[in-house]
């Protein structure tokens, strides 16, 4: 019978997660060793326990710290790799192979004749393996870090706009007492009497 992953808080295995957790390791691919528990066990130690609570926060803050000195890394370093690129340079007839055009349907390119009854135009490409940076991939790396630490970390890493504003009410007497004048002089001179006869 094999043994469980541990689940039981031990001071050296809650060192050795939030060590790696303060490299930019994260708690999924911590836990996926052996002599590590479950991420939710880590999370429950994290709910149930204050001291580690306090660890595990500054040791992800930390961890996202990283992330952020990865970004230009990955940004500097040129990572060459080949890159398969595929151009449709013509089409054939599946039946007699010959070159197809296309003028309302396929046809055969030569006399312009219907491409044979049932068959299928099929394409020819062009493959050609390029080598160079792999820039796409790099730029995919960092726009997922980039994301993550403004969303983790708005505060430090997000996008935000500082609007400072400062409104004065200065209020004039003068003006109060014309614009209360002016409501006086709009309402009727004299209040109707209440019906007397009106029954309740």
């Amino acid at each position: 019978m094999t043994a469980g992953r541990p689940s039981l808080y031990t001071p050296e295995i809650s060192d050795e997660i939030c060590a790696r957790l303060a490299a930019g390791e994260t708690l999924r691919h911590i836990c996926l060793d052996d002599h590590m528990p479950a991420s939710t066990t880590v999370i429950g130690w994290a709910v149930k326990d204050a001291l580690f609570s306090d660890r595990y926060a500054r040791a992800r803050a930390e961890g996202l710290d990283v992330l952020a000195d990865e970004i230009i890394a990955l940004a500097d370093e040129c990572r060459p790799g080949d890159k398969t690129e595929r151009k449709e340079i013509a089409r054939t007839c599946s039946t007699c192979g010959r070159d197809l055009r296309w003028i309302r349907r396929w046809r055969h390119s030569e006399d312009g004749s219907d491409m044979c009854a049932g068959a299928g135009a099929e394409k020819v490409e062009e493959v050609k393996v390029v080598t160079g940076d792999m820039v796409d991939r790099s730029r995919l790396q960092i726009d997922t870090r980039k994301w993550l630490l403004s969303k983790l970390r708005p505060e430090k890493y997000g996008d935000r706009l500082n609007i400072d504003a400062t409104v004065s009410t200065v209020i004039d007497a003068d003006v109060l007492r014309a614009k209360r004048a002016e409501r006086l002089a709009r309402l009727p001179k004299e209040l109707p009497a209440p019906d007397e006869g009106r029954s309740t």
